[in-house]
């Protein structure tokens, strides 16, 4: 079983790895971080079409999910800790963990390094794609990467070329979404089991909803109506457009699932909670000012990388209007120092297009990478 060491008390994440594209020497590497609850075996679809586009795909399992090292009881207190500043050091600690991991790999693992063309195009390196809410996490490692060694920073810096926000969670951003379109159930209630909060939360974040589109401004925030599933809607849907995890078998589920870290005080759900202030300046530091406070001066971090997001138009509302928020938000950032950003809208398409239609999803994701 493949782990690779992410700190210096023996925290060890999980991974699976598809390998080089057979006979290409030549390729990019798609390092593919999973959300809350659904864990890495759920990108497990996409990999028969990796090969075909010279993608290999690294699919790590982040602490507390299956294979990785549980957090210990202190780095709970930690998550769950009253002042900012614990919170912010309980994130930053994920931060160095990714990092640690993609450092592990470069030096273990045989990656081609990127290497920009005349034409503009990248090949080689390292593509970074977060799942909902595991952009909690990435997102602190690009908004914390001035407390990286200054080694690991010149490392990444050859090899790091995207970042994609794939289907963005809410919390991630630390913005306000209209009432209309809040969706996902994700609070156990009195009386509730886990596994009920399991079939409620997954049959929520994996609905079809109708299409969105985006607004032409967010001040001040646009009203919508009751923003309702396809299936609550009508007993007669389409069945492709049933809730995406009532289609999985219960061996599906099983292996895909790791229900207690979305209960109330597990793991997932602390960092879901954490004050929305601190995503909120994740955000500006990752995205929009690539610079960093080096003593009294400002230093460009990664400035080859390229910000990637991709929106499903049929996803639940807390994932499209997380998009709409980066998409307003680096608008109104300094052009001279943000970083790139592209939006690419997938229609007809759920929070789960990587489980539901595999093969778009890896085509989509071999273009804009």
């Amino acid at each position: 079983m493949p782990l690779a060491p992410v700190d210096d008390h023996g925290s060890v994440l999980y991974y699976e790895d598809t390998g080089p594209p057979p006979g290409c020497t030549v390729y990019k590497t798609l390092v593919l971080v999973h959300g809350a609850g659904f864990h890495g075996a759920s990108f497990r679809r996409m990999i028969p079409f990796a090969a075909e586009h010279n993608l290999r795909f690294i699919i790590p399992n982040l602490r507390d999910y299956p294979g990785s090292t549980p957090y210990t009881q202190q780095e709970l207190e930690e998550l769950r800790g009253p002042s900012r500043e614990q919170q912010e050091k309980a994130l930053r600690a994920r931060a160095s963990e990714l990092a640690a991991f993609l450092q592990w790999l470069i030096q273990i693992g045989d990656i081609p390094s990127a290497h920009d063309s005349s034409d503009g195009s990248t090949t080689g390196g390292i593509a970074l794609l977060s799942w909902s809410a595991g952009n909690c996490q990435t997102m602190a490692l690009f908004a914390y990467a001035d407390q990286l060694p200054k080694e690991t920073r010149k490392l990444l810096d050859a090899y790091l070329r995207s970042y994609v926000l794939y289907e963005p969670s809410l919390a991630s951003t630390g913005g306000p979404v209209p009432a209309g379109l809040q969706a996902i159930k994700a609070v156990r209630e009195p009386g509730m089991s886990l596994d009920d909060l399991n079939a409620a939360f997954s049959t929520s974040v994996s609905a079809y909803y109708p299409p969105f589109t985006f607004p032409h401004a967010i001040d001040p925030l646009p009203n919508y109506p009751p923003r309702v599933a396809l299936h609550e809607q009508s007993d007669h849907v389409d069945h492709r457009l049933t809730p995406t995890t009532t289609r999985m078998s219960p061996e599906e589920l099983r292996e895909t699932v790791r229900a207690e870290v979305v209960d109330t005080f597990g793991s997932q759900n602390l960092l879901r909670k954490l004050d929305p202030a601190i995503y909120k300046a994740n955000v500006e530091r990752a995205l929009f000012d690539r610079r960093f406070a080096f003593g009294d001066a400002l230093e460009e971090v990664w400035p080859a990388l390229r910000v990637h997001v991709v929106w499903c138009d049929m996803s639940v509302g807390d994932c499209v209007w997380a998009s709409v928020l980066l998409h307003f938000r680096h608008a109104a950032a300094d052009v001279e120092w943000r970083r790139p950003m592209t939006l690419h809208k997938l229609e007809g398409a759920n929070h789960f297009v990587h489980w539901d239609d595999p093969e778009r999803f890896v085509k989509t994701l071999a273009r804009i990478i």
